[in-house]
């Protein structure tokens, strides 16, 4: 059915999640099939993508121990180390897009989102450790994507379950929730994802 839906619609990227395997091999030999599909249907490379954050969202471990949380990142070294690590696996496996680094501020701490997976509540840190961790996955040649614009570090409510209200000032907003966007934009960031969030 999926060889299908990518071959009828030209599909160019798909997410994989936890539930779609269970080991090494097995993970490979789909992304493999999937590439193939779409290769044979249009000739395009197609995007793996992933929400390999490291810490409380990783979609696989493959038995080894569960990285820090971004809110436990102390150094510039981790910080890229924690992405290299993450861009290592998933280069091993074909998946070439990772949905990360997080680059919410955590002004908010009863955030009931995001909180661990960010870096830190101050946009100057978030900024230096998202990029450190950008040139990790980069050292792998894994696309990154950052992520949750404009900002998810200052909700009440879960966006996976409600529409959350950001009450802030465009002015506001620069000074904290799209500092670190606009640091990675210039530091080279592939993509943005955005969020469900209303301004």
């Amino acid at each position: 059915e999926i060889r299908e839906i990518i071959s009828k619609y030209h599909i160019g990227s798909v997410i994989l999640f936890s539930q779609n395997f269970e080991n090494v091999e097995q993970a490979k030999n789909l992304i493999q099939d999937l590439k193939r599909a779409a290769e044979d249907s249009h000739n395009l490379p197609l995007m793996i993508c992933v929400d390999q954050e490291g810490g409380k969202v990783e979609r696989f471990t493959f038995g080894r121990k569960r990285l820090k949380n971004n809110s436990e990142i102390k150094t510039f070294r981790e910080a890229f180390e924690k992405g290299e690590i993450i861009g290592k696996e998933l280069k091993e496996i074909g998946i070439n897009c990772d949905f990360a680094p997080v680059v919410d501020v955590n002004s908010n701490p009863k955030n009931p989102v995001i909180n661990v997976r960010s870096f830190s509540d101050n946009p100057d840190i978030v900024s230096l450790f998202a990029k450190n961790f950008m040139d990790g996955l980069h050292s792998q040649n894994i696309i990154s994507t950052v992520k949750h614009f404009p900002g998810h570090g200052d909700t009440c409510v879960d966006s996976h379950l409600g529409l959350p209200r950001v009450n802030k000032s465009l002015k506001e907003l620069e000074n904290v929730e799209l500092k670190p966007f606009k640091s990675m934009i210039n530091s080279g960031v592939d993509m943005i994802m955005t969020a469900h969030i209303e301004l």
